[in-house]
């Protein structure tokens, strides 16, 4: 945990290394970023995964005519 803030039972948390954390600092620590737009890909959210990169799937175009995919 990085923020040292109480968990309650209504918190969202993920599990890293065996230690509950917030959904804020996994998001800033642990999770996927958007290629594109560098902001964390959250969990429930589709994405688009290529070659090791990770788009949102709405920041995912062509990269010689921008055309939404």
């Amino acid at each position: 945990v990085t923020c040292k803030q109480p968990i309650s039972a209504h918190s969202k948390i993920s599990m890293v290394d065996g230690q509950p954390c917030c959904a804020k600092c996994y998001e800033d620590s642990h999770a996927k970023r958007c290629t594109l737009c560098q902001k964390a890909i959250i969990a429930d959210v589709e994405y688009l995964e290529f070659e090791d990169k990770y788009w949102h799937k709405e920041c995912f175009t062509c990269s010689k005519c921008q055309v939404l995919n």
